[in-house]
C-alpha cells in the first residue's frame, strides 16, 4: 500500500470511509522520461 498523509487537502475534506478506500485504491506508477501519460484534451481516467 502506498503511504500518503490524507490529513492534508484534497484529501483532508474526505470522511474516514472516504479516506479508507482512497487509501485501497492508490496505486505507485512509475513513467519514463518524456513519456506521454495523457494527449492534450483527452479525458484522465486515474488522478495523477
Amino acid at each position: 500500500m502506498v503511504e500518503v498523509d490524507l490529513t492534508q487537502p484534497p484529501f483532508n475534506m474526505l470522511d474516514e470511509t472516504g479516506r479508507e478506500q482512497v487509501r485501497r485504491s492508490m496505486d505507485m506508477v512509475y513513467y519514463d522520461r518524456d513519456e506521454i501519460i495523457l494527449e492534450t484534451g483527452q479525458t484522465g481516467s486515474m488522478f495523477f
